[in-house]
């Protein structure tokens, strides 16, 4: 966090002048850890080990927090008699696994009875199927000898960790975890996650003012990007994408996403007002509000799947914006390589990164691999205005909206991404209107209404009107946008009323068309008074109150009535949040329910959507307001976190039978093999990381001089021992070698990485940064050369902090000479694609969310 996020340590920094303990856990020693009071080195890969130890240590000590686990989780809930655990057979899976489609079928993963709504329950936690009872037996086996055979880590640094959580949580107390993107870049990402979900439920660490666990991102909006999706798969506000032949109608989709009870129970509101924000007063009852004109997912859409269609010729075109495939995506030498494939590649970007001089300037050009004069792919590069050079919302880390103003405009004929993808949608929706083709409707019928400037930007301030949502009946004589009268840029590029008030918050959303809302989340930034909330910039106390908008609701703190006992008074006073007064929630943050809803309420059996939550049950987006430590649905590689081995690992799982995530996608293919186990040629585990003089594919920071100056250089960062084995010095020229490619970098031989013993074998760690390339006055080799494509189960991201590789001393061989050395140390040609034992053969079903759609 120190490294990566150096304005967030900050924070950190005053907690620890405050007498809090911080402990990092980190393959390497780095900047965080000369800050730590305590240091865990870890095998990469093996962090659900760890978290599971913990996880059982709290639980056979009885040191968890029992008031808060039987109140507000569902370690109560009685589970289905047909529910089986990998720990029932030791071979890794869970009950439902189709080995013919590689994919769960998690009926047996629901409580028993199948009412998520009204589980069965025992507050007691003695009935052998209650999910506390089942997550005892899971991890039963994760004792701090097992923890040190699998992680590295010895038991009473282990003790020294539990003990110091445990010492920091409870009624007067609290924890927090912060992670950052590393930790879902694994093949189980979302599983580690989610044991650090489970840990800190069992701690009472949720909902909580020093509480909860931060994802730490890497740029100022990837929050925003996830809430407002530039992911495939989720609409605006995680709603997901209607799905090709189970949702063919609207009917079809909101019975498969519409729960009886908890706030999901709204569905119909914030989908309906989604569908009116796309498509206006085209959007009626009649045709169910525009659905047939929103794409339905049919397959695996996701970024890697594209990226094989574009390597196969099946791709004409690709739009790039603030993106760096060449160096920031997982196997880019394949990345590069499939560019020449494609007929048409727009690039937007500050400066000429890789992709955009792929088909003239790179290692592939350089090796033969690819010929300028053979590759037919035009390239079009526009130029982009920087962060300061454009106003408008980001969402930040902690679901913070702020509004960013233009500091000066951009040079040139450098423009703001929303004037590209303006003025992108008029030509488009124009040469659509000239068109009679079907296929061009959906064009066609987009209310496309944003109010320019002289420059044809739209008008930011309206866009966030649009996401905030209003009332869709027009309101006569309203001619001031943003005066007095309620109504917030009303007028469209036409100069007439485009809507009505906006609205206060997604309470008001309504499912008769009578709304409009673009994330129905963000609803409340922009309310009737239009005053722009994310403009706000006087901070009213400790929670930053009048900073920016947090959504939902301007809450602070998610779940904030687990802050509560169930009786509605505060757990602690020094850290009391909200309460009930004997009227009404009320607090310092904004309370994350109903709030006339008293403590005791019941609902009775006829109750539906918030009305069946009861008065103790915080967790209102779950159907039975309860935080999830067994996951009933929504998951595809099973209701607890299980240790897996990484897809590349140089041991065997000490656990099960099975190595690696059964659901994992594996995107098998020639030019992206895995290493089986223990593979001797590749002896060393990989691990990526970030520095703080980089950022992220380095588009922004390798061509500044003063960062360049910094940093300038790629390496590799090895222990002493290692370096010693290899015969390797300081600043010596070294390969790190694995099955999709090399990089050539310094050794950088420090005790901040160590080896480590795993059930008696001695493995050694390779770290290197992610931030090189080729373009730029400062150039190195991209460290995802290195790194395979893969699919989490559950989000389909890639494994880059796990992997296996060698090192090789001395420099990396230039042109046509490379090819012939990496056959020699790993063979691209002659060898069967299934290296890995448990590696799909090509053809085979992928494991996924999207496995089952035909």
């Amino acid at each position: 966090m120190a490294e990566a996020h150096p304005v967030g340590f900050r924070w950190v920094m005053k907690a620890k002048e405050r007498g809090a303990t911080i402990i990092h856990v980190d393959p390497r020693f780095s900047r965080t850890s000369a800050m730590a009071d305590i240091w865990v080195p870890i095998r990469a890969g093996a962090d659900i080990a760890f978290l599971g130890g913990l996880v059982r240590h709290l639980i056979e000590n009885e040191l968890f927090f029992r008031d808060y686990v039987v109140h507000y989780t569902n370690a109560s809930c009685i589970l289905s008699d047909e529910y089986a655990d990998p720990e029932d057979n030791g071979d890794g899976y869970f009950s439902g696994w189709n080995e013919e489609k590689r994919a769960y079928e998690g009926k047996s993963w629901l409580y028993k009875g199948e009412d998520l709504s009204r589980p069965q329950r025992d507050l007691t936690l003695q009935d052998p199927q209650c999910a506390f009872q089942k997550l005892k037996r899971h991890f039963a086996r994760y004792t701090p000898e097992m923890v040190e055979k699998v992680c590295g880590i010895p038991p009473e640094l282990f003790h020294k960790v539990a003990d110091a959580l445990v010492a920091a949580s409870g009624p007067e107390r609290t924890a927090a975890i912060c992670y950052a993107v590393g930790w879902t870049q694994h093949s189980k990402g979302v599983q580690i996650i989610r044991t650090a979900a489970i840990l800190q439920l069992l701690l009472g660490n949720i909902g909580r003012p020093g509480g909860g666990i931060l994802a730490l991102r890497g740029h100022a909006s990837i929050q925003g990007s996830t809430d407002i999706p530039t992911l495939y798969d989720i609409l605006p506000g995680y709603m997901p994408m209607p799905r090709g032949g189970k949702e063919e109608t609207l009917q079809k989709y909101l019975e498969a996403h519409t729960t009886r009870t908890g706030l999901w129970s709204n569905t119909p509101a914030y989908f309906i007002s989604l569908l009116k924000a796309y498509y206006g007063k085209r959007a009626t009852g009649k045709n169910d509000f525009g659905y047939d004109w929103l794409p339905k997912i049919t397959a695996d859409h996701s970024f890697f799947e594209y990226l094989y269609d574009m390597a196969d010729g099946k791709m004409e075109g690709m739009f790039l914006i603030g993106q760096n495939s060449a160096v920031g995506a997982p196997n880019s030498r394949l990345q590069r390589k499939s560019m020449a494939k494609l007929k048409w590649f727009v690039i937007r970007e500050m400066v000429e990164t890789e992709p955009a001089k792929f088909w003239r300037d790179s290692a592939e050009i350089e090796r033969g691999e690819l010929k300028t004069e053979e590759i037919e792919t035009e390239v079009f590069f526009f130029p982009a205005a920087g962060h300061a050079e454009k106003e408008g919302a980001f969402t930040n880390t902690q679901r913070l909206l702020q509004w960013r103003e233009k500091a000066i405009d951009p040079p040139g004929d450098c423009r703001s991404d929303a004037w590209f993808i303006h003025q992108l949608a008029l030509r488009l929706i124009a040469k659509a209107k000239a068109s009679e083709d079907a296929i061009d409707e959906p064009l066609r019928a987009l209310d496309w209404w944003y109010p320019e400037d002289e420059k044809g930007e739209p008008q930011m301030e309206a866009v966030l009107a649009e996401i905030n949502g209003w009332y869709t009946n027009p309101v006569a004589g309203v001619g001031d946008p943003g005066g007095s009268d309620g109504v917030v840029f009303a007028i469209d590029r036409d100069g007439n009323a485009h809507h009505g008030p906006q609205v206060n918050g997604f309470a008001e959303l309504k499912s008769d068309g009578s709304t409009a809302c673009g994330c129905w989340i963000y609803s409340g930034v922009f309310g009737s008074n239009g005053v722009n909330k994310a403009n706000s910039r006087k901070s009213e106390n400790y929670l930053g109150h009048g900073w920016g908008f947090s959504w939902p609701s301007d809450r602070r703190i998610i779940y904030n009535r687990a802050s509560a006992r169930p009786d509605g008074t505060p757990w602690s006073e020094r850290k009391k949040l909200v309460w009930w007064d004997s009227q009404k929630w009320t607090g310092i943050d904004v309370p994350g329910f109903v709030a006339t809803k008293a403590p005791e309420y019941q609902p009775d059996e006829t109750a539906e959507g918030l009305d069946a939550i009861p008065g103790d049950a915080p967790f209102i987006l779950h159907e039975d307001g309860l935080a999830w430590l067994y996951v009933p649905k929504g998951l595809q590689d099973g209701p607890f976190p299980t240790h897996y081995e990484p897809l590349e690992s140089p041991v065997r799982n000490s656990l099960y039978s099975r190595d690696t995530n059964p659901a994992v996608n594996w995107f098998t293919r020639g030019e992206n093999r895995f290493a089986p186990p223990g593979d001797a040629r590749f002896p060393f585990v990989l691990t990526t990381y970030r520095l703080t003089e980089h950022h992220t594919a380095g588009g922004m920071t390798r061509f500044l001089s003063h960062l360049s100056e910094l940093q300038p250089e790629m390496f590799a960062e090895l222990s002493p021992e290692l370096a010693r084995e290899l015969k390797i010095d300081n600043g010596d020229y070294v390969c790190v070698i694995t099955l999709r490619g090399a990089i050539e970098a310094r050794a950088l031989v420090s005790r901040r990485i160590r080896p480590m013993n795993l059930n008696g074998k001695r493995v050694h760690q390779v770290a290197v940064p992610f931030h090189f390339g080729a373009a730029g006055p400062l150039r190195g080799n991209a460290a995802n050369n290195l790194v395979a494509i893969s699919g989490e189960p559950n989000v389909t991201i890639m494994e880059s902090k796990a992997l296996t590789c060698n090192v090789i001393p001395g420099r990396l061989p230039r042109g046509p000479a490379f090819l012939d050395w990496i056959e020699r140390h790993a063979p691209q040609s002659g060898l069967p694609l299934n290296l890995h034992p448990e590696q799909p053969p090509p053809g085979a079903p992928t494991g996924g969310r999207f496995s089952r759609i035909p």
